[in-house]
């Protein structure tokens, strides 16, 4: 396998749990550890840790993993003080960072937050200004920024990232709007439905396709598009529902040749985070450290 592999842990735990959890995750060799930044479980109720909080945490105890959110939530927080917070996470685990964002889809953050439900356009207006906002905000010490839904006026900026010009920035994206943003702007863009029941070749063929777009828009942006990473998130949609190594192995070198070149498994410890929810298969069936170093050994060899 030439791709990099990384896991999402659903902090549907204890803090204790999910520090010992993210120590498994690198001790078994992987390149990243995610965690999910919903203001609750959008799968069902359990216990749920604030995601950025909890990677601050993670961030301390770890030494060598990259550290990332899959993916922050545009809903209920002004992008300044997420390039503050993620700032502030990059010096604490010594410039390990990844700064995922998203949309921000799910129901449970605009119902339990009080914050009103976006129209389609509108949400697509938010997440580009605020991934322009925080692109700005981790790269200068002094900027403002007017727009239509978010403003900052002379947000200083110290200290700056560790890492430089700034943190990396993942972009989830699937339309195209969201793909023209990712292509514009994102070190990664991050996908994990290539569409809606596909298996196989044809979700290989979606990916394939997609990835043409972003190619196509980060020329047109002047970038070069093989700065950007493409990665899929596993385990969430009928394309990642792997239920054993072989089908998982499989469909990566499938999804490899279609241009994915990092892979993101779910790990989930418990029942607790699918809750009654039957939509959604934990991929490769990662639920305990065997599992996980049984996966690593067979990806990155």
């Amino acid at each position: 396998m030439t791709s990099r592999f990384g896991v999402l842990v659903a902090q549907s735990c204890s803090w204790v749990d999910l520090k010992r959890h993210g120590g498994d995750i690198e001790a078994a060799g992987f390149h990243s550890l995610w965690i999910a930044d919903q203001f609750a479980n959008p799968f069902g109720d359990s216990e749920w840790l604030e995601g950025w909080s909890a990677l601050a945490g993670l961030a301390l105890t770890t030494n060598t993993i990259r550290l990332g959110t899959l993916v922050t939530t545009i809903v209920y927080r002004h992008p300044a003080v997420i390039a503050k917070q993620a700032i502030t996470v990059d010096h604490m685990s010594n410039g390990r960072l990844n700064l995922g964002i998203g949309a921000g889809g799910a129901p449970t953050d605009h119902l339990m937050t009080g914050t009103p439900f976006w129209s389609g356009a509108e949400r697509q207006r938010r997440f580009s200004e605020f991934v322009r906002v925080v692109e700005q905000l981790t790269s200068q010490q002094r900027s403002s920024f007017h727009g239509q839904h978010f403003t900052c006026e002379e947000a200083y900026i110290s200290p700056l990232p560790i890492q430089r010009p700034r943190i990396p920035l993942l972009v989830a994206a699937h339309g195209p709007r969201s793909l023209q943003l990712a292509a514009e702007h994102a070190d990664t863009w991050s996908l994990y439905e290539p569409g809606t029941g596909l298996k196989g070749k044809e979700a290989a063929d979606a990916i394939r396709r997609m990835n043409a777009f972003v190619d196509e828009k980060a020329r047109a942006a002047g970038r070069d598009p093989s700065a950007i990473t493409r990665s899929l998130c596993c385990g969430f949609s009928a394309s990642t529902a792997w239920r054993s190594l072989d089908e998982a192995l499989f469909a990566i070198e499938l999804f490899e040749q279609a241009g994915v070149d990092e892979f993101i498994l779910t790990y989930s410890p418990t029942d607790d985070f699918v809750g009654t929810t039957k939509d959604i298969e934990v991929s490769v069936l990662l639920r305990n450290p065997d599992d996980l170093r049984n996966f690593a050994g067979a990806v990155l060899a």
